[in-house]
């Protein structure tokens, strides 16, 4: 125990048993959506060291259990009785742990960030040129939904306009056009050779 709350495995500890806390309270208060992450694209150092890769109390907690087993380790091995020389020696272990919880950070940043990238949703306007079901009795200028069957919004449910009486429910059609004013698509007739199955 006394290893852990010397000096310098205690800066590691210290920052272990806040991460530890973090992460209790999230655990708790997991209900809450707080995001620091900003929409910038991450570059340079923090990036090369994992920073940006992964969320930052996930790199924070990396980096000081590195350090923790790196201050542990060498203090261990390496035990002056000279204060002066003691003293020197905590600092030279501090900063090798600060570098040895940067490696472990850069060696888990790559695998680990892949967990947690953010890909897109495609557009809803990505449904033109797609084949739609619809869902409705009936279309009509005025009202109408669809379900996309195709392309790269299939089984988005889209509103859907066309002349009346022209499509009911069960009917398949193609998606031609989208209109920004009604925030609704245009729909026309399938060719039979084109017809999903």
């Amino acid at each position: 125990m006394k290893l852990f709350t010397s000096f310098p495995t205690v800066v590691f500890t210290f920052l272990l048993a806040v991460c530890l806390i973090w992460w209790l309270l999230s655990l708790l208060i997991s209900g809450l959506d707080i995001d620091a992450d900003t929409d910038t694209d991450a570059d340079g150092l923090s990036d090369s060291l994992g920073f940006g890769t992964m969320p930052l109390p996930l790199a924070i907690t990396l980096l000081a259990f590195g350090g923790w087993v790196t201050t542990a380790v060498l203090q261990r091995l390496i035990a002056p009785g000279d204060f002066v020389l003691g003293t020197v020696a905590a600092v030279l272990v501090l900063l090798a742990a600060c570098v040895g919880g940067l490696l472990l950070l850069r060696l888990l940043a790559k695998p680990m960030g892949k967990l947690f990238a953010i890909e897109s949703a495609p557009s809803l306007a990505r449904a033109v040129g797609s084949v739609c079901k619809v869902r409705t009795v009936g279309v009509s200028e005025r009202f109408g939904d669809a379900e996309v069957i195709t392309g790269p919004v299939r089984g988005s449910i889209i509103s859907v306009r066309a002349a009346d009486g022209r499509f009911s429910r069960g009917d398949m059609c193609l998606v031609i056009a989208y209109d920004d004013a009604t925030n609704s698509f245009v729909i026309d007739e399938i060719d039979e050779l084109v017809r999903p199955d």
